[in-house]
């Protein structure tokens, strides 16, 4: 009963990782197409020319579509990453709220960059599981 218990956490934990992954690929798609399109907008030029500085050049398609996805994906995996940490180190419940609050960003960031590597191993993880759960019994 706790195997099964384990998978339902782990797939849940891979679909909510892949859903924001989702999420954040649309977004940073609409983010690079807003900017590639601010370009052919004379009053955004000259803005910047106005003030002396640089026109800042767009982000592009296959830039924004991976870096919010990245980011949008480090959410859900900091919060994972976050929630393992304090059942096993942290026992008062305030501690955790502040400690959750004040550090999101930075989970947020060490979410980004492990939130791959992390659905990978989840992944092989809930395979091997499944694989000898199903495994003939001699």
């Amino acid at each position: 009963m706790k195997e099964r218990y384990g998978m339902r956490k782990e797939q849940k934990q891979i679909v909510m990782i892949c859903i924001f992954l989702i999420i954040g690929g649309i977004l940073g798609y609409f983010v690079a197409a807003n900017q590639i399109k601010q370009l052919s907008d004379p009053a955004y030029i000259a803005f910047w020319t106005e003030h002396n500085m640089p026109v800042p050049a767009p982000l592009g398609y296959a830039k924004g579509i991976i870096s919010f996805a990245l980011l949008f994906s480090g959410m859900p995996a900091g919060w994972i990453f976050y929630n393992e940490l304090s059942q096993k180190w942290l026992t008062s419940m305030a501690p955790k709220i502040l400690i959750g609050i004040i550090m999101f960003p930075i989970y947020t960031c060490i979410g980004a960059v492990g939130a791959i590597p992390f659905v990978l191993y989840k992944g092989i993880c809930l395979f091997r599981k499944t694989n000898r759960s199903s495994a003939p019994k001699t």
